[in-house]
Order: C-alpha cells, then sequence, then structure tokens
C-alpha cells in the first residue's frame, strides 16, 4: 500500500461528507413538482416534473437509501415516467430520454417492488423500451454513428450516452455478449483517442470522455479476460484524468454532448460522473490512490453551493452545473449529483478505512465474500465449533445451528443494505448471554468468530455477533 492516505485525511474526508449528506433529504424535497409526481428543473417550472431530472433525483435518493423519507409515492411518479418518450424538445424515442426513464423506473422498484402498476411498468420496459436502446446502440443510421456507441446528431459517438445506454441495459440484463463486446471495442478505441489528444494538449481533448470510455471498457469484459496490456493502458487512462483535475478541484469542460433546443449545448458534469466512476467497483484497487482528489473535489462543494431557503439556512443546500449561465440558480438534476457523489465517496471512503486498519494492525486484508445463507454454508458453518446440544422449551436444538440462525442469517440478510450505508435493524440481534458452569468453553465460543470474518469488512463496525459473558472473568458467569 505504497499510496496509503494517512487515517486523519480519510477521517477528516468523512466528516466533511456527513456535513453534506445531511441535507440531503430536505434539498430533494425543496424540488418536489407542484403535483407531486416527480421533480422540477428549474424554479420557473415547478409545476412540471421533469423526466431526466426526476430520474436523477430518484437515483440519487434511492441509492443512499433515503428515498422514504421524501413524500413521493413510487407508482405515481413511475407512471409519469414511463409515459415519457422525450424531454427539453429532443427527438422522440432518442437514447439519452429513454435511458433516463429506464433508471427512473428501475430505481423506483428497487425501493419498492410491489407498487401499483410495477409488473406492467418492468414487461414495458423489456418488451418496448430498452429494446430500442439496443438498436440505438447497434445503428448506422446517422452519418456519425458507430456500432458499439451512441450519438446524437450532428454531434460525434459520446462515451456519456453510451455508458448511460448500456447501463441501463446491463441492469435490463440486456447486455449480450455480442453486445458488449462491440461496445468494448469501440470505448477501447475512444480510450487510445482521448488519452492521445490530452497528451498532446489537443484542445478537443476531452478528460470527461476519456474516464467514461474507461468505466465501458472494464464494466464491459471480465476483469479475467483483459490482458496485462489492457491493465496498463487503463491505469495510465485513469492517470490522465486525474492529472487534468485543476487545483480547485475541477475538472475542463466537456465537448458537447447534443444540443437543447430550448437552451443549447449539453455537457457532462463532473459530479455525476465521479458518482459512476465511484460506482465502478472494477476500479476501486486503482481509485484509492487517487483520494486527494476525491478531497479536493469534496472541498470545492463548500464554495460552489447555493443556500435555496432562508426559512432553513444551511438546511437546503444546491449546485449549479454551470452548464446554461443564462439559467440562474443551481438545477436540481445537478444538485442531486452532488449529494449521490457524497453517498458513493463515503462508501468508497469507508472500504479505504478498513484497507488502512489492516495495513496498521500488520494484517491480509480479504475483501468481503458471497453471502452463505445456503443450507451449504449452514453446513460449513463454525466447521470447527465442538457443536453442544441446546434444550430450549422442551426441545433440543443444535447450539451452532442456533447460532447460525438466529444471529448471522438476520445480519446476513442486511448485508447488502449496510454495504450501502444504512443502519441494520432495530430488531436484529447482536449479542447473547453464554452461561454454564465453567469449563464448558464459553470464551471458547465468544472467541470462536472465524468463520463470521466475512462480515467483520461490510461496514465501518465489526458486524460479529458480541458474545457477552454474564458474570466475572473466572469463568462462573
Amino acid at each position: 500500500m505504497a499510496d496509503r492516505v494517512e487515517f486523519s485525511v480519510l477521517e477528516r474526508l468523512r466528516k466533511t461528507l456527513a456535513g453534506i449528506r445531511r441535507n440531503h433529504v430536505p434539498t430533494m424535497a425543496h424540488y418536489i413538482s407542484d403535483k407531486e409526481n416527480g421533480f422540477w428543473h428549474q424554479a420557473e417550472k415547478r409545476w412540471k416534473a421533469s423526466l431526466s431530472s426526476t430520474a436523477t433525483c430518484v437515483s440519487s435518493l434511492v441509492n443512499a437509501n433515503l428515498w422514504h423519507d421524501v413524500s413521493l409515492r413510487e407508482g405515481k411518479v413511475a407512471a409519469t415516467l414511463i409515459r415519457k418518450r422525450t424531454s427539453a424538445d429532443l427527438p422522440k424515442d432518442n437514447a439519452f430520454s429513454l435511458s433516463f426513464v429506464i433508471e427512473g423506473v428501475l430505481d423506483l422498484q428497487r425501493a419498492n417492488p410491489d407498487y401499483r402498476g410495477a409488473v406492467h411498468h418492468h414487461q414495458k420496459i423489456i418488451e418496448n423500451i430498452a429494446p430500442k436502446l439496443v438498436r440505438h446502440l447497434m445503428s448506422r443510421e446517422t452519418k456519425l454513428a458507430q456500432v458499439g456507441s451512441i450519438s446524437e446528431g450532428p454531434y460525434p459517438p459520446s462515451a456519456y450516452l453510451t455508458q448511460l445506454v448500456f447501463r441501463v441495459l446491463d441492469r435490463c440484463k440486456m447486455a449480450s455478449a455480442s453486445l458488449r463486446k462491440v461496445v468494448h471495442a469501440w470505448a477501447r478505441s475512444d480510450i487510445n483517442k482521448q488519452v492521445s489528444l490530452i497528451t498532446a494538449a489537443s484542445r478537443v481533448g476531452d478528460p470527461l470522455e476519456l474516464a467514461y470510455a474507461l468505466i465501458l471498457a472494464v464494466s464491459t469484459t471480465p476483469d479475467e479476460k483483459a490482458s496485462p496490456e489492457d491493465k496498463e493502458i487503463f491505469a495510465h487512462a485513469l492517470a490522465v484524468f486525474f492529472s487534468a483535475q485543476g487545483d480547485d478541484g475541477s475538472w475542463p469542460s466537456s465537448n458537447p454532448l447534443f444540443h437543447y433546443p430550448e437552451v443549447g449545448n449539453a455537457y457532462c458534469f463532473d459530479y455525476e460522473l465521479l458518482v459512476q466512476l465511484l460506482s465502478c467497483k472494477e476500479l476501486w484497487d486503482d481509485l484509492l490512490k487517487y483520494i486527494p482528489a476525491f478531497d479536493r473535489a469534496t472541498n470545492r462543494l463548500a464554495k460552489t453551493a447555493f443556500d435555496l431557503d432562508p426559512d432553513q439556512p444551511g438546511k437546503v443546500i444546491g449546485w449549479a452545473s454551470g452548464h446554461h449561465p443564462q439559467l440562474g440558480g443551481p438545477e436540481s438534476w445537478s444538485t442531486a449529483s452532488v449529494y449521490h457523489f457524497a453517498h458513493v465517496l463515503d462508501r468508497f471512503v469507508a472500504e479505504a478505512i478498513r484497507r488502512s486498519l489492516f495495513f496498521e494492525l500488520n494484517s491480509i486484508y480479504m475483501p468481503p465474500s458471497s453471502p452463505k445463507t445456503s443450507e451449504r454454508g449452514k453446513k460449513r458453518f463454525a466447521e470447527g465449533f465442538l457443536d453442544a446440544d441446546l434444550l430450549y422449551q422442551g426441545r433440543k436444538l443444535s447450539l451452532r445451528e442456533t447460532l447460525f440462525d438466529h444471529f448471522v442469517a438476520p445480519i446476513e440478510a442486511e448485508v447488502s443494505n449496510v454495504a450501502n450505508g444504512g443502519k441494520l435493524g432495530r430488531n436484529t440481534p447482536m449479542s447473547a448471554i453464554l452461561f454454564g458452569p465453567p469449563g464448558t468453553s464459553k470464551n471458547s465460543a465468544r472467541r470462536n468468530h472465524k468463520s463470521l470474518s466475512w462480515l467483520a469488512s461490510r461496514d465501518d463496525r465489526p458486524l460479529l455477533p458480541s458474545f457477552k459473558r454474564n458474570g466475572s472473568n473466572t469463568g462462573n458467569g
């Protein structure tokens, strides 16, 4: 860990992120449309739920486990999204709009799989909307179109749009092997192009385009199939991207993605990109050395924030994308992107803290393994532990199976939630009192949690059951 970041830096960054994240819910509530069917884009259109803004706001809340803290019904918001085929006067059924329809609805279904209309909405996505995205991705219809990429004419293919389309198709399980292959080939070519342009200090070199292409390249092929040369190129591409960051924590403006007839060109937004970069777990090992860069990007937020509610000073805080100076105030989608960034960076810093602790303890770090609550996992639990009969309400139980059923399985059921920054449920058991005569291995049982160790790195605190003895250290507890 030659590039290990000092624990004090990680701790300070974590506190800064906590200060930002506490305003997530009240700020998103500020942007709820008058009809309560989504989120508005700009204040002059409070009555209208914007497609891409709503999808981005929903995603930021759902991924941060905060959706249920806002007063919106999933079915109503999803019904609004599923009917849309365009946004901001873009052509009907364009790839940008359709992708946000899918992403917004899938995130709402993740928050509540059983809302009214969910089955119909999912069917419509799979049978009608997603196939259109596949055709967009494989099309040569426009002059500048390239198979394996997405472009909105008259602009050339964009890694931002391609990554947006690919990630929603992947969530729909419609990213076939052949589709992955052509997307990967295009992304690899785009990486080479952008690295060359940026290194040559070309005015058209685009670090944000490079980062999206890198995310695509590593997301479309298994790590074991990447060649050593590919890994070197990807690591270099990441270094080129971060070297383009300014001292103020920002990156140069991207090239235009497409044109909004109403307001002008669309561009990449730094924090929207950083969300996708940090969400790409395949890059985490390489990203650890760039925590100081993420720290600079985080510190920049204090200088660019807007206080949106005079009645609640310091609680409703937004950020502008800066793409359209003629529009006053921060947009909802750029604000949501910042809060989403704060959440995913917090999760990444938590991982860095775990690794730092293992390093300080001179221990080998092992990433969390897959959950093991299957019958096979149950049989393999605490294999070196001498089982014993446990009498309870007239029944004879296995002590080992009881520990598994009442401690390991309930904690394991919440692993995804805890890994995403959530808390264990109130009724999740975390401790037990062992009692009995001396010499019955109570201390040994207390120490015997090697078979649970995969849980220890799921959050910032150990998730292992704490076996507490009732009594002194004499063994009489």
